[in-house]
Order: C-alpha cells, then sequence, then structure tokens
C-alpha cells in the first residue's frame, strides 16, 4: 500500500488550507486526513492526545476503501 505523508513545516500553508492551524498558538493541531485517489476526503481524524488512533483508524479506513 503506497501514501504520501505531508509535512509543511516552516509554512504551515497545507495546515492553514486545510482549517487546522491556530494562528493563537502558531501552532497546526494533530489532524489527519484521508484522502482518496480521487483527491476525496474521505475521513478526518483529530486527536490531540490519543497518537496511535491517527495510525489505527487510518489503517482501518484505508482497508475499507481498499475492498471498493
Amino acid at each position: 500500500m503506497t501514501f504520501l505523508v505531508v509535512a509543511d513545516f516552516p509554512t504551515f500553508a497545507a495546515a492553514r488550507a486545510f482549517g487546522v492551524f491556530n494562528e493563537d498558538r502558531l501552532a497546526d493541531s494533530r489532524v489527519t486526513f484521508v484522502i482518496d485517489r480521487h483527491g476525496v476526503v474521505r475521513h478526518v481524524i483529530e486527536d490531540a492526545q490519543n497518537m496511535e488512533r491517527h495510525a489505527t483508524e487510518s489503517l482501518e479506513v484505508l482497508k475499507k476503501l481498499a475492498q471498493k
């Protein structure tokens, strides 16, 4: 399974574009977007406390998408 991982430090352009940049803290939120091959956002995980959730939930969503 091939997928992209994106980081946009130091400009935070992607975080701003996706609406997850906190201007007061000057930091982005911990958000994972699962985007299909057509560029459609299929799932969003926003959880700053449970980092493992991002990986496990993303994998579950990707497996379901692969079955379609």
